[in-house]
């Protein structure tokens, strides 16, 4: 309430105006500032001016990544998620893969040797173990 009492006595209310703060705010931090440091920017603007400052600062750059949780619109969402699946699927396959391996030589040097490259080609390792009869000790 006293915020915006105060941005409407100050005249920070006008979009120009808080456009121009925020144009000023990113030439002093640049385009990837902190979420806290747009938090500490925006409260000082009710909720209303407080959109209008997040869209300047989409407009001048800034990634929504860090303008959206200043703003209240929830935690930030990691830019590359797929780094998330590519190390579950290498995971599950050096697992998966370091079985086969112990089965088949029944060693538990075959079975990290396995683990390893099961993790490192996915792919590749699973078509082996496949090829091979997947868990079935070397006759």
């Amino acid at each position: 309430m006293l915020t915006s009492t105060l941005t409407t006595v100050m005249g920070l209310g006008d979009d120009a105006e808080i456009a121009t703060a925020a144009q000023a705010f990113v030439a002093q931090h640049g385009l990837s500032p902190s979420i806290d440091l747009v938090k500490g920017f925006l409260s000082q603007y009710d909720k209303p001016d407080q959109q209008v400052a997040g869209n300047a600062f989409i407009d001048l750059g800034v990634p929504a990544a860090i303008v959206d949780p200043a703003l209240g619109g929830g935690p930030p969402v990691p830019a590359n998620t797929w780094k998330y699946v590519i190390a579950a699927v290498s995971t599950i396959s050096g697992g998966t893969a370091a079985y086969h391996g112990y089965k088949r030589n029944q060693s538990v040097g075959w079975a990290v040797l396995w683990f390893i490259c099961g993790a490192a080609l996915p792919v590749v390792t699973q078509a082996v173990a496949i090829a091979q009869g997947y868990g079935k000790p070397i006759k």
